[in-house]
Order: C-alpha cells, then structure tokens, then sequence
C-alpha cells in the first residue's frame, strides 16, 4: 500500500487538529509504516484516508484533513530522521506532522 505525501501541517494546541483520531502512541519512536498500519487496522472495515506522525512518538488518522494548508516549506517536518526510512526524506517535527494519504492498491 503506497502513501503519498501531502504536504507539512502546523500543529499547535491553539488551532484545530489536522486529522480527527490520534490513535498510538507515545512511542519511543513512531515509524511512518507502524502509523499506517495503525491507520489501516483501527477501524474495520473500511481503513482510514490519511494518516500523520508528530512529535515523532504520536500517530494521528483520519478521513479527511480537519485543518490547515501545507506550508510551502518543509522545515517543520525535517525535525527528526524517518525511522523506518519512510516514504521519502519528510518525518515530523515539534510542531509539524508530515500527512500522507493511503492508496489501496
């Protein structure tokens, strides 16, 4: 099941979440392919749209993308190295979480 990058999202407690359901986690280090596991499996039988990583230990699922407009840059989500090696070079950050959308093949 391929993912497809999305963009990088501000998170912050004072705005909305970017995706609905924070469903595992905190982890000593979220992988993106045990997010989309998560995300995959958490709700049967149809999975979830996307899925997202922040502060590197939570991972985040939903239907559709709740708030917010990618930022032109990815800075915020180049914090931390991708565990697993990911779906490109993008992880998450502080205060950035990278979405991906799911694509069943």
């Amino acid at each position: 099941t391929p993912a497809v990058p999305k963009g990088c999202y501000l998170l912050s407690d004072e705005l909305p979440p970017v995706l609905e359901l924070e469903v595992a986690g905190p982890l000593d280090e979220m992988s993106q392919t045990t997010c989309m596991t998560e995300c995959l499996t958490a709700r049967k039988p149809k999975p979830f749209n996307y899925f997202g990583i922040a502060d590197r230990r939570w991972c985040y699922c939903g239907d559709r993308i709740v708030y917010g407009l990618p930022y032109q840059s990815a800075d915020l989500c180049n914090v931390f190295p991708c565990v697993d090696g990911g779906f490109g070079n993008r992880c998450q950050g502080f205060v950035g979480m990278e979405v991906f959308e799911l694509v069943l093949v």
